[in-house]
């Protein structure tokens, strides 16, 4: 489990590296926001799958640390195996707050009372079951012998036992709540310099817990931690934390549950296609260190053309994050294939593995040549559409785009028609001034530079790649 070190010497770049979402950006939007929170306080950070919610609070927690805050990370999905939410996050919080060890171990130390609620009732069950499993001729006739009197004993005794189980569980909740705010204030604690008095919790995964583990993690952030100066941090994804309450519960109101715990919701922006590549690319996949992979522009080796391809085939045809995680891994599947020296062609594996996931086009069209009456032709068609209502940073200046998009579904064959009909007309003298025509003559060259860097023999690179990519099924 990471542990964010107050110690640490890195500094913010170091923290930050690897940003590709603007993670950054929205942690130093939020952090004057807890500065000036003194209630207890929960923050929910929402977004679904792919938008960099761990890598933001893991390196938020680190951050914070740098700034003399007491911040701890607390992965409930890796703790859901246990039976009470609050043993594990104060284990972590144990870890990760080694200057207050002590205080923390007399917090956990307080807290038997409280736990035993729960162990209490399940020794019951144990014993219901046992008896369960005896003769039940031989337990009937042993309860028989039970008078009146012993029954209103044994009855007086449980709620004896329970009322006080109840009441030794409330002193210990409210012992633990004095004990964690002299935590947050250092009281008895050896504070360092400038150390804010905040307590800063981020939790992560809740959303993938099993369900009755995540509602725990819940109401133990609201009914122990309500103390000043402690602030929860919950990175989520709400509609599936919405479906985990509504299952439990029954209700169809998830949302109006949820609000019972959360003070305040911020919704992380969804990263464009590009920046959501670039981070699989060089953080999740790490292809930047694969053999056959350059980080470069190069269309057959280059890591900057296989991003191009992924995300320009996404942003038209608007695949959802978690598809493009697909396509990732069938081109790592794709990428161990290759024998030594075999060109994986970026732009075209790119291209051809991302549209294998878009309805419009059936298997038979991704690699069908540009001369043909359908298929690449359509996809050229999107693009320009898209290009030209939706501009980006990342897309470059069409005109040259187009002509790569163009040279992989382009095989010999047509490569050579292009060519004679280009110095056909460019021996004309009578078309030598038409700016048309120079236009033309610029792209078909275009074509063939991009072209010629493939080394596929007579097929199109779309074709040959789309060979390869046959034997992995789309997820």
């Amino acid at each position: 489990m990471p542990l964010i070190k107050k110690a640490s010497t890195d500094t913010a770049d170091e923290i930050w590296k690897n940003d590709y979402l603007d993670s950054k950006r929205i942690a130093d939007y939020l952090t004057p926001f807890i500065d000036g929170i003194t209630q207890p306080f929960v923050i929910s950070l929402n977004a679904p799958y792919g938008c960099g919610k761990t890598y933001l609070i893991k390196n938020w927690a680190q951050d914070l640390a740098k700034r003399d805050y007491k911040a701890v990370y607390f992965n409930a999905w890796e703790t859901d195996y246990t039976d009470d939410p609050l043993i594990a996050l104060a284990g972590v919080m144990k870890e990760q707050l080694g200057q207050q060890r002590k205080e923390i171990e007399e917090l956990i130390s307080n807290m038997g009372a409280y736990c035993i609620r729960k162990i209490a009732p399940a020794i019951i069950k144990g014993v219901v079951a046992k008896i369960a499993g005896q003769d039940v001729v031989g337990v009937v006739s042993e309860i028989a012998k039970f008078s009146e009197k012993d029954f209103e004993e044994i009855t007086q005794s449980f709620a004896k036992d329970a009322l006080e189980r109840h009441t030794q569980a409330r002193e210990s909740v409210v012992s633990f709540k004095k004990k964690l705010s002299a935590i947050v204030n250092n009281k008895g604690g050896q504070k360092s310099e400038g150390e804010n008095k905040k307590l800063v919790i981020f939790i992560d995964e809740l959303d993938r817990c099993r369900p009755t583990y995540a509602i725990e993690v819940l109401e133990c952030t609201k009914h122990l931690f309500d103390v000043d100066g402690v602030i929860f941090v919950l990175a989520v994804d709400k509609k599936q934390l919405q479906e985990t309450v509504e299952k439990i519960y029954g209700t169809r109101d998830g949302e109006g549950y949820l609000q019972k715990f959360i003070d305040w919701q911020y919704d992380l922006p969804t990263p464009d296609a590009h920046q959501f590549a670039t981070k699989l690319f060089y953080e999740d996949f790490k292809l930047k260190n694969a053999s056959n992979l350059t980080d470069d522009n190069s269309a057959i080796t280059g890591g900057s053309n296989l991003i191009y391809g992924i995300a320009i085939v996404a942003a038209t045809y608007h695949l959802t994050l978690r598809q493009i995680s697909h396509i990732f891994t069938d081109i790592v599947l794709d990428l161990h294939t290759l024998v030594e020296r075999q060109a994986p062609c970026c732009l075209a594996l790119g291209i051809i593995a991302a549209l294998r996931y878009v309805k419009e086009f059936q298997s038979e069209r991704l690699y069908w040549d540009l001369a043909n009456q359908y298929g690449p032709k359509d996809f050229i068609k999107d693009v320009r559409v898209y290009m030209g209502s939706a501009p980006a940073p990342w897309h470059g200046d069409i005109k040259y785009k187009i002509p790569a998009l163009r040279a992989i579904y382009t095989n010999n064959t047509t490569l050579g028609e292009l060519v004679t009909r280009r110095d056909m007309l460019a021996n004309n003298p009578m078309r030598s001034d038409d700016e048309g025509l120079k236009r033309d003559f610029n792209e078909v060259d275009r074509i063939v530079m991009y072209r010629d860097e493939y080394k596929v023999g007579q097929v199109s690179p779309a074709q040959a790649v789309y060979d390869r990519l046959r034997r992995i099924p789309v997820s």
